[in-house]
């Protein structure tokens, strides 16, 4: 998960519970809703895990 982090940071944001981090408990009680989250994130953001992983596979196939 490469933007998890950000993903993370989003939700805590977002539901500021005062005591516990959102992105903690909701990944620790539903992990299925995370991850459905997660990707509907990275939608409505326009990011793509795989956009990094395709450009370093190119550079190693130039290299050769």
């Amino acid at each position: 998960m490469k933007y998890q982090d950000q993903y993370n940071d989003w939700l805590d944001e977002l539901y500021d519970t005062g005591i516990w981090n959102f992105s903690k408990l909701l990944e620790d009680s539903d992990p299925i809703a995370y991850n459905v989250g997660y990707d509907d994130y990275l939608d409505a953001n326009n990011l793509n895990e795989d956009e990094e992983d395709e450009e370093d596979e190119e550079d190693e196939e130039d290299e050769q």
